[in-house]
């Protein structure tokens, strides 16, 4: 099952990489461009005191680099992995990725992030 996983994953990130019209590579409208960004930012949010302000604050942060319907489609690809037995899943954490997808508009730069997030998802807040 695992295995599975991980093949549609590499699939969708492959057929994501070719655009409509022409058959190259574009480096932020790709779903390889939230993975890299989710794992260059983690350090910045993996202390925070509770799990929404992460996921509200990293889905901000990665939206200031990649398209916003990426970052979207690694939050649920997240989720379904969690369903599958990798992590607990939780759809209010896609709801918290939706809230930061929403205030990287706010946000010109990653520290920004956090303080417009914890406005909704502050500390004890789940």
């Amino acid at each position: 099952m695992k295995t599975l996983f991980f093949t549609t994953v590499l699939l969708l990130c492959s057929a994501s990489t070719w655009s409509s019209s022409q058959l190259e590579l574009h480096e932020n409208k790709s779903l390889v461009c939230p993975l890299y960004h989710a794992y260059k930012l983690k350090s910045k949010v993996e202390d925070l005191p509770n799990d929404k302000l992460i996921h509200c604050s990293l889905s901000c942060m990665i939206s200031l680099y990649c398209t916003k319907f990426d970052v979207f489609s690694i939050g649920v690809i997240k989720e379904v992995a969690d369903a599958l037995g990798m992590g607990d899943p939780d759809y209010k954490d896609i709801l918290a990725n939706i809230k930061g997808i929403e205030l990287s508009s706010d946000a010109q730069e990653d520290e920004e992030c956090i303080p417009l997030c914890e406005n909704f998802y502050g500390e004890g807040a789940e």
